[in-house]
């Protein structure tokens, strides 16, 4: 071992660990789209004539183009159908962080139930 490293090594303090919070707790909260223009996470929650529904200016193609009854628009299929997720997580030192998600009740029950045990 070079000289430079063994005097570094023997100088060196090590600065004390910041503790990792803990999760204290996990919420979550589903909701809908209540006017226009208001979609949550969820982008496909629009008005029928909006792009992303694959109807004007030309349609886009989707997992249900091949069935006629569907072909139309993604929201004919429910793709909107879920609406928002949104998660809160708080931890022991107060800090909280939130995300969302277009899973909706769905995802949100997964969250309470399932992922919160971890």
């Amino acid at each position: 071992v070079p000289s430079v490293v063994r005097e570094l090594s023997a100088t060196a303090t090590m600065a004390p660990t910041r503790a990792i919070p803990r999760i204290k707790q996990v919420r979550a909260y589903s909701t809908h789209a209540s006017k226009d223009n208001e979609q949550g996470a969820d982008c496909h929650d629009v008005q029928l004539e909006h792009w992303i529904n694959g109807v004007s200016p030309e349609p886009i193609a989707n997992p249900m183009s091949v069935h006629p009854k569907y072909a139309g628009a993604r929201t004919s299929w429910g793709i909107n159908a879920l609406g928002t997720c949104v998660v809160e997580v708080e931890a022991d030192d107060g800090t909280t962080g939130v995300g969302v998600t277009t899973a909706g009740e769905p995802g949100c029950y997964l969250v309470e139930k399932h992922l919160s045990r971890f």
